[in-house]
């Protein structure tokens, strides 16, 4: 097929539509009713209407196809006789397309110059022939052809068949094809360099040529919700951007040519298939854009106003991607375009396909800071801007965040700092919908416009203005941000909240398929997201706090503008003697609500006061701060457990009175009228227990107590665990935003606690990331006071970060228990980790990863209809102290690595306590420069340096990089922590290299590939070699994709521990080979690292010769027999001097075979080599008596 020849509305006129199946498979249930002659007329009248013989109205006997030819009874296996009717897209051709279709037959055969039904018989009768003569020669080294062609004929073929799957499984198999060997599509060995890229061009405009058809004449859509999707023509689209991106610049304008013929036909489907054309085209040819889009831009734009609303989105995404293009090519154009999206603004709503396109168009269009963008002429922006806000609560973040973005823009786009004419009339509405939506936002990206849109809406309003819009909603604002979590917002009786519904035009000139309905419900919203409680918890939990903490940084930017002080200056007002500044009614608005005894008010003020005094300068009254110490220093019950707390006690009491009742002693302390603590609650359920076994009542009454009992026991520990979660989150924000306010009582204990407690207990990750940033705010505070608490603050943290290793109990380490005070108890975790020295933890804690998904899948719900129930371990008391263990674990990591990142590379100076916690058990406990048994020191504490090999490891990533040089310094001193007998002290080594892999990987491999591949090879000590295939795991899991460039280095030592005598450490040597392997295919297309050591990269290279060797053994140099031999040896003669020149055993074959497998086993007294290597060793004679392999140092 040529450009030439083709006339795509000719096609569309007399070919078949492409729709989701063959019309055949919908019309066999009426013609099983025919006769049997009837039905062989009806057969043959649609082969030959397949074929294309229909010719009748020509004149011409269109009976080609004989009764036998339908009735064939065999076919050879490979030949496709029901090839032809995928031909349909181009059936019913005229005259004046017979030549297009003969083009369409002579490529669907790889031999152009023999007719079809020759080629087919020659493939028949040859298939038997060609399986003998084939013995393992390489056909594609004989033949002419490109490889691919005819699996690329069959595929183009694919592409006009009647059902759907097989079209778009063609089209996505030419998509990958064309990508990767488009280059060399059609190409011939026997022919010249012009020739072959000629013969290119022709099959890729024959694909064209075809893809164009498909769009053309495909009608298959499917419809999710209320967006249709084309996959077949979205799929052709894609193989035609990438045949675009290989064919010449005339050709790519032929192809143009046809898709904008296609955006003129009445079809909707030819004009959405069109613009995807278009779309993909414009995206993939640089080159060539500022050509396409003059010739390409009127037509798109006018189906921006198409009356498919399917076809107006595909145009808008066709236009984003060349946003920058149109700008700079037709600046004219510009204006028009965005005031005609504008206008269409008003045909949108809610079920309105392409909003999120043309939002997209828009803001992209407006990002482009010039003067047709954001000029006045394009209209009155007050009557503009407002057109965006119903989509701030569109259900797609899509269209959420394209909305920000295009009000990003409008409010930033006065760079010179002056205010936005336009902005006071809508100020208070735009504030008020920025601020709600903040509150019911689920996504934090679109958190992060919404505070951009706020802050450019404060940074150009006068002051006047956001005092005038702000203020009077201040009060109801920070009341929104009480909003309990389970009740809605209530639009109705909220002053701040502003429904705003979507301006519709008339429903005459509105688009097709758009939405003409009217909620009929009002939407109701939650604070964090729409769903009450539809999501998981603790997700739930984290949406809700982040949505509090955008919004009071809101409030923390909005007060550090209108409480400024007012000054002279013409810009700021002056407010009446008679009446309150907003300073001062903002403080009784504050101690109001602090006086409450509401967990959610106190928590709310204190969020907006922590952020006023991060945004504001000093401007917080005494009072205030004040109140917030006296705060600190309550003890109360909350408000939100009132209603829980009352129902305990009445749960209590009427306990006591049956208790009473049945003569159960009782401690006379338990009296009813009084009100009980938790603590007492619970001692009373233990005491009872107790007293049961001490009376004799009947089985049932004390059944009937013991269920009491358990009920009143769990409900105490309930109501105790929520009040303890709603002091913990409330004291640690109060402490919090005094921080913040630099305002620290003379005794740090009140501001301390909060804060630890916080660090420890809080399940909330972004309310336990806040305090562990106020507690490195709070020791900055206190570098400069006498009696600097940071110290003992450190200590503590390092206890709970190494909480499992203060409580073990090392045998001769006299100091092991010191920092606990206690060495009977322990945790889950010290006492599961064994101190086994043959060991290897990493491969334990794999196994039990493992074992647990198991444990998953068997107590699934379908499992438990087949399968024994398996006892969960969730209420164990072992895993409940590990879950609090992990919580404190994951508080100090975030204080350890904020305060490394926040003091920098000051950090040796601010927190002395800390940096010698980390280096200074390293550098006095080893000494790398002595001999093995004198390496680590007498005086040597396993804790200490177990904590300084934790703490390393976390902190690492974020120190300074000014101060990496320590790190390269103890590189070494970590290595001979590998050669500990200790098994833990490897593992949290091998861990720690793991992560400075990742901060200092040339240097962390340079010592990995020549120390620890060294001790490898330690065939006379376990230990070593657990330590180094750990360190070298951790190495491969931390690095990822960044360990290709050492892949070769690794994989042959891997492949000899792979039959080492240890069986963890075949284990260990299995699982990182596996690792290795599968990325082996990209180490080809990396360079080696500029720092690597020489004499690595030279055995790099030797390492690539050997396994290319191992991969490939016709890479092996032929063994050159001494005895000349008049013959030319074929190739298994070859193979067989070669092993037999190497004397390998006789059983050699069946032991090569399990090369890698952990059962593999040789004796290596008698060989120098491991099994690969002594495969390929040319002087294996002369090191049969070595014990370590020679090349890889097995």
């Amino acid at each position: 097929m040529k450009f030439s020849e083709f006339d795509v509305n000719k096609v569309i006129q007399n070919g078949s539509n492409l729709l989701a199946c063959e019309s055949t498979k919908i019309d066999i249930d009426g013609q099983s009713a025919l006769d049997p002659k009837e039905h062989l007329a009806k057969q043959r009248e649609m082969l030959n209407k397949h074929l294309g013989l229909n010719f009748s109205f020509m004149g011409i006997d269109s009976n080609y196809i004989s009764k036998e030819d339908l009735e064939l009874n065999f076919s050879p296996p490979d030949v496709k006789v029901k090839q032809e009717p995928k031909v349909d897209g181009t059936e019913g051709l005229s005259n004046d397309t017979s030549q297009l279709s003969l083009n369409c037959i002579k490529k669907e055969d790889s031999n152009c110059f023999e007719p079809a039904h020759k080629k087919r018989k020659i493939s028949a009768a040859s298939f038997e022939e060609m399986n003998v003569e084939n013995n393992g020669v390489n056909l594609w080294e004989e033949t002419k052809q490109w490889p691919l062609e005819a699996f690329s004929d069959l595929l183009v073929h694919d592409l006009l068949n009647a059902s759907w799957e097989v079209r778009h499984g063609a089209a996505t198999a030419l998509r990958e094809i064309v990508r990767i060997h488009g280059k060399d599509a059609g190409k011939r060995l026997d022919a010249s360099p012009e020739q072959m890229e000629l013969l290119n061009q022709l099959w890729l405009e024959d694909v064209a040529l075809r893809l164009t058809c498909v769009l053309a004449l495909d009608k298959f859509g499917d419809f999710i919700s209320d967006q249709v999707v084309a996959p077949v023509r979205e799929t052709c689209a894609q193989v035609l951007g990438a045949v675009a991106n290989i064919l010449t610049k005339d050709r790519v304008k032929n192809i143009l040519e046809i898709l904008l013929q296609l955006l003129i036909r009445p079809e909707w489907e030819a004009r959405h298939g069109g613009l995807l054309g278009l779309k993909y085209i414009l995206s993939v040819r640089e080159d060539m854009k500022e050509f396409m889009i003059p010739v390409v831009f009127e037509p798109t734009c006018l189906c921006l106003q198409d009356s498919v609303d399917d076809v107006s989105a595909v145009a808008a995404s066709a236009l984003v991607p060349v946003t920058n293009i149109i700008v700079t090519t037709l600046p004219e154009k510009v204006a028009s375009v965005i005031a005609s999206l504008w206008n269409a603004l008003l045909d949108l709503d809610d079920l309105t396909v392409s909003t999120s396109s043309i939002l997209q168009l828009l803001a992209s269009l407006l990002s482009y800071n010039s003067t047709y963008c954001s000029n006045s002429s394009l209209g009155n922006f007050e009557e503009l801007v407002p057109r965006l806000w119903p989509f701030l609560s569109h259900n797609s973040s899509v269209v959420r965040r394209s909305v920000l973005q295009a009000l990003i823009t409008l409010t930033s786009a006065n760079k010179s700092g002056d205010d936005i004419l336009w902005l006071p009339n809508i100020l208070q509405p735009m504030m008020r919908l920025l601020f709600q939506r903040s509150l019911v936002e689920v996504h934090s990206e679109i958190h992060i416009l919404l505070y951009e849109v706020w802050k450019n809406l404060i940074a150009h309003s006068s002051l006047i203005s956001v005092a005038s819009a702000a203020i009077p909603l201040l009060s109801s604002w920070i009341s929104m941000l009480m909003q309990p979590a389970n009740v809605p917002y209530d639009s109705s009786t909220n002053p701040a909240w502003l429904d705003v519904p979507h301006k519709m035009k008339d429903k005459v000139l509105g688009r097709f398929r758009n939405s003409t309905f009217s909620k009929a419900n009002q939407e109701v919203y939650y604070i964090g997201g729409n769903d009450a409680g539809n999501e998981n918890p603790k997700e739930k939990e984290k949406s809700i706090v982040r949505a509090k903490l955008t919004a009071a940084k809101f409030l923390g930017l909005l007060l550090s503008y209108i409480m400024k002080p007012l000054s002279g200056d013409s810009k700021w007002f002056t407010y009446p003697s008679d009446s309150e500044t907003p300073l001062e009614s903002f403080v009784k608005l504050i101690v109001f609500h602090l006086n409450f005894k509401s967990a959610m008010q106190r928590f709310a003020v204190a969020l907006v006061l922590n952020e006023w005094a991060i945004f504001g300068e000093d401007m917080c009254p005494p009072a205030v701060k004040e109140k917030c110490l006296e705060c600190l220093n309550e003890t109360l019950y909350y408000d939100e457990i009132g209603v829980a707390f009352t129902r305990l006690q009445q749960e209590c009491k009427d306990f006591i009175a049956l208790a009473n009742h049945y003569s159960v002693p009782l401690d006379l302390s338990f009296q009813t009228g009084a009100v009980f603590t938790f603590e007492q609650i619970v001692h009373l359920t233990s005491m009872v227990s107790i007293a049961f076994s001490s009376i004799k009542l009947r089985p049932k009454i004390l059944e009937t107590l013991e269920e009491r009992r358990k009920s009143l026991f769990r409900s105490a520990t309930q109501t105790s665990n929520d009040q303890t979660s709603l002091t913990v989150m409330v004291q640690a924000s109060i402490a919090g935003a005094l921080v913040s306010l630099k305002h620290l009582p003379e005794k740090l204990n009140p501001i301390i606690r909060p804060l630890m407690d916080s660090i420890k207990r809080e399940e909330n990750e972004l309310l336990q990331r806040a305090s562990a940033h106020h507690l490195v705010n709070l020791m900055e505070l206190c570098l400069s006071r006498a009696s600097c608490p940071n110290p003992k603050i450190l200590k503590n943290l390092t206890n709970f970060l190494c909480y499992d290793i203060v409580c073990m109990n090392f045998d001769g380490d006299s100091n092991s228990n010191a920092q606990t005070g206690s060495s009977s108890e322990k945790s889950p975790v010290s006492r599961s980790l064994s101190l086994n020295e043959e060991s290897i933890i990493t491969l334990a804690n794999m196994q039990k990863s493992a074992e647990k998904v198991l444990l998953r899948r068997s107590n699934s719900i379908a499992s438990k209809k087949n399968l024994p129930s398996v006892p969960s371990e969730e209420g164990s008391p072992d895993d409940e102290l590990q879950k609090v263990y992990e919580l404190q674990a994951r508080g100090s990591t975030y204080v350890f690595t904020h305060a490394v990142e926040h003091f920098g590379k000051g950090l040796p100076e601010k927190l002395p306590k800390l940096w010698e916690s980390v280096f200074q058990p390293l550098k006095s406990f080893i000494n790398p420069d002595e001999s093995s048994e004198e390496v680590f020191s007498s005086s040597l504490n396993l804790t200490e340096l177990l904590c300084s090999l934790q703490l390393l490891k976390i902190i690492c990533p974020f120190i300074n990089i000014e101060l990496h040089p320590e790190l390269e310094s103890i590189l070494p001193r970590i290595c001979c922590c590998l050669d500990h007998p200790v098994s833990i002290v490897r593992h949290k080594a091998a861990s720690c290299l793991g992560r400075l892999s990742k901060v200092i990987t040339v240097q962390t491999m340079n010592v990995t590939l020549d120390k620890i591949l060294g001790n490898l090879g330690a065939s006379d000590n376990e230990i070593q070699r657990q330590g180094s295939i750990e360190a070298i795991a951790c190495i491969i899991d931390d690095l990822g994709l960044d360990i290709v460039p050492y892949i070769v280095l690794l994989i042959v030592p891997m492949l000899g521990r792979m039959s080492d005598q240890n069986e963890q450490v075949r284990l260990m040597a299995t699982h990182c080979f596996a690792s290795l392997i599968k990325l082996m295919p990209l180490e080809g297309g990396i360079q080696n690292p500029p720092a690597l050591d020489p004499k690595l990269m030279e055995r790099k290279e030797q390492e690539r010769l050997f396994l290319d060797q191992l991969m490939n053994p016709k890479k092996i140099e032929n063994y050159a027999v001494p005895v000349p031999i008049i013959a030319e040896l074929r190739s298994y003669q070859q193979d067989q001097i070669l092993v037999g020149s190497k004397s390998i055993p006789p059983n050699i074959h069946q032991v090569l075979g399990l090369i890698g497998h952990s059962s593999a086993s040789l004796d290596r007294d008698k060989m120098g080599y491991c099994l690969g290597c002594f495969f390929l060793s040319s002087d294996y004679k002369s090191k049969l008596c070595h014990l370590v392999c020679n090349r890889c140092k097995m």
